[in-house]
C-alpha cells in the first residue's frame, strides 16, 4: 500500500553546483548490477523507479515494474494531472500498488510541479516535496524529489550537465543521501558528483 513519507525543505540561497553525466543513460534489463542490487534472488534488492506519470500509468511501465519484482517503488513526482480524464495521485499510486499480487511493495512518492497545481478536488492526498528511503538490505540512503519544485531545482542541460540548486544540495546533505532520484525533465540520466 502507498505510504506517505515525511518531507524536507527550507529556503533557497540561489547558488548552483554542476555535475557531469556519466553516460549511463540507457536502461537495460541486462545492465551491470548497481549498488542497490545483489546477486541473490531477493526482491527486496531491486528498486523500481518511475516519474512524471501525469495521471496515466502505462501498461508497459506496469509490466516492466512487475517483471523486475522491486522491493520498493520510488515515484519522483508529477503523479497526477488536472485533466478530468486522468487519475488523481492517490488513484494512480493505488493502481501501482495493486499491480503487485501481494500488494506489499511500498511506494515512496513526492510531489512535482504539476501536483502542486492540482485543484483540491484532484489532490485527495498531500505528497511531500521530498522523501527519503533507506534501502533495507544495503542501507543506501535514497532521496526522492521532483527537481522542479522551487527552490530545490535539478536541471538537465542539453550538453549533459546537471545543474543542482544550493537548496537541493542542502536537502541532499540534510538527509545524508547517497543516491538522488529526480524527475521533471522526462530524460533518463545517471550522474555522479565530481569533487
Amino acid at each position: 500500500k502507498y505510504r506517505k513519507q515525511p518531507s524536507a525543505g527550507d529556503e533557497h540561497t540561489g547558488k548552483k553546483r554542476r555535475t557531469k553525466n556519466t553516460g549511463n543513460n540507457v536502461p537495460s534489463r541486462k545492465r551491470r548490477q548497481s549498488s542497490l542490487e545483489s546477486d541473490e534472488d531477493d526482491s527486496t534488492s531491486c528498486v523500481g523507479l518511475i516519474s512524471d506519470t501525469h495521471g496515466v500509468l502505462e501498461d508497459s511501465a506496469l509490466e516492466y515494474l512487475t517483471s523486475v519484482k522491486p522491493g520498493v517503488i520510488l515515484h519522483s513526482g508529477d503523479v497526477g494531472d488536472k485533466r478530468p480524464s486522468r487519475l488523481k495521485p492517490d488513484q494512480l499510486l493505488q493502481r501501482l500498488s495493486d499491480a503487485f499480487s501481494a500488494g506489499d511493495v511500498p511506494i515512496v512518492a513526492c510531489r512535482g510541479n504539476v501536483d502542486d497545481d492540482l485543484p483540491k478536488e484532484k489532490r485527495a492526498i498531500e505528497l511531500p516535496p521530498s522523501a527519503l528511503h533507506v534501502h533495507p538490505r544495503t542501507g543506501t540512503r535514497i532521496l526522492v524529489l521532483h527537481g522542479d519544485s522551487t527552490p530545490a531545482r535539478i536541471k538537465n542541460r542539453n550538453d549533459g550537465t546537471l545543474i543542482v540548486s544550493e537548496e537541493a544540495w542542502r536537502i541532499i546533505r540534510h538527509h545524508n543521501a547517497q543516491v538522488v532520484v529526480y524527475g521533471h525533465s522526462h530524460l533518463i540520466g545517471c550522474h555522479e558528483e565530481r569533487k
